[in-house]
């Protein structure tokens, strides 16, 4: 065989290699190719879904949630799964139920006692509460996912009762909060080493901001547009609008550092606000969810969603495929007119007891069923005129409801 014929076998054989090696690493080759937007996902805290400007007139003040809004897509109706904060912050980044988070973590962790011993229950009770800490890291979740796809994850804001790293966090900035004054200053820290981390790198960001709380001192800052309030209700609408300026300004330079070509923003509160005053109502567990995308049509909704469908959704607006195992719904099927509405009705956990959300009632119901409401929202949206007497047929269809989901 002539040295060119061998020249030619070889750069057929090198070509064919090529083809292989491209099909069987397709999705890399497809990643390597493809620019995934930065994701910044904000969670407020303490606020009531009323009091945003974009959601009803409101004596408070949010221009920067209100342009993000009016600008995006909202849906209106969105329902926190549980009264407990860290396992609605839980709820968003697992797209999981907490219930159905704590069956599959309870279950890992019997298996894991099952080889372990412990000297007294002290080292027990030590040992449970570490495997609790780092739990999430045994579940996908958001930031994993997008890992996988070539993000690097962040994590600013308030300090959580799970493992940040565990959750799959490459980068936390909770140790900047010390030694600080004030709530104001020490998130400046935070974001001021997060956005010296993220500029200059090539890698597609995520970003996770839990709006910390406003510290009392900074109240006063506030005080001369609500000069008639009652210190309460001065303490609320100064975090309001404390929180939307503290958005705003994150947004800002975040735009500043990264640009916004390629940006997805969401915004979801982490509960409904004042839990504790608003426990039975429907404003106790109803919060605004925002996806934001540039140059994408602005759209309104009142289908009722959840914070489970938070995680799929974010992925479909990205054309990644979420586990079939999560809760949540992917809402960008809804949006699109390509699905319809397939959820009528939310169950979900209250101080001492449960809640459903279906059509336009909101029903109550302790654990011992001796406290039992129906709101018709509406006629009644605070949830002030018990009608239960007027509904036997919903009461008993709900405990029915209550009682299968709590004895899976």
């Amino acid at each position: 065989m002539s040295d060119e014929v061998q020249c030619i076998f070889e750069v057929i054989l090198i070509a064919k290699l090529v083809v292989f090696f491209v099909l069987l690493q397709g999705c890399t080759v497809n990643e390597a190719t493809t620019r995934y937007p930065d994701i910044i996902l904000v969670v407020g805290s303490s606020l009531r879904v009323t009091d945003y400007g974009f959601m009803s007139p409101s004596r408070g003040q949010t221009p920067h949630l209100d342009k993000l809004a009016n600008a995006g897509v909202i849906f209106t109706s969105a329902y926190a799964p549980t009264a407990d904060r860290d396992y609605n912050h839980r709820a968003i980044l697992t797209g999981l139920l907490p219930k159905t988070y704590r069956n599959e973590i309870d279950s890992l962790m019997a298996d894991q006692l099952s080889r372990q011993s412990f000297v007294n229950e002290k080292n027990l009770y030590t040992w449970k509460r570490k495997f609790l800490h780092q739990a999430i890291g045994s579940v996908e979740t958001l930031p994993k996912v997008l890992a996988s796809h070539g993000y690097v994850s962040h994590y600013l804001g308030n300090g959580m009762a799970f493992d940040v790293k565990a959750a799959g966090f490459h980068h936390n900035y909770l140790k900047e909060n010390y030694n600080f004054n004030t709530t104001g200053d020490a998130f400046s820290r935070q974001k001021q080493t997060f956005l010296d981390q993220i500029a200059g790198n090539s890698q597609p960001v995520f970003s996770y901001f839990s709006l910390p709380s406003m510290s009392h001192s900074e109240t006063a800052a506030f005080k001369e547009n609500y000069p008639n309030d009652t210190l309460s209700d001065l303490k609320y609408f100064a975090h309001l609008e404390w929180s939307d300026q503290v958005f705003g300004a994150f947004i800002q330079s975040f735009k500043q550092t990264r640009g916004d070509k390629d940006l997805i923003i969401i915004y979801v509160q982490d509960g409904g606000g004042d839990i504790f005053d608003n426990k039975n109502t429907d404003i106790g567990y109803r919060s605004p969810i925002v996806f934001y995308k540039k140059n994408d049509v602005a759209f309104r909704s009142d289908a009722i969603a959840h914070f489970c469908d938070i995680l799929p959704t974010t992925l479909a607006m990205m054309n990644i495929m979420a586990s079939s195992k999560v809760d949540g719904l992917d809402l960008t099927k809804i949006i699109s007119g390509s699905k319809p509405l397939v959820r009528i009705s939310v169950l979900g956990e209250t101080l001492d007891g449960h809640y459903i959300r279906n059509d336009n009632f909101f029903f109550t119901c302790s654990i011992d069923k001796k406290n039992k409401a129906i709101f018709e929202l509406n006629y009644d949206p605070y949830c002030t005129d018990n009608m239960i007497q007027y509904h036997p047929a919903k009461t008993k269809r709900y405990l029915k409801e209550i009682a299968a989901f709590s004895k899976h």
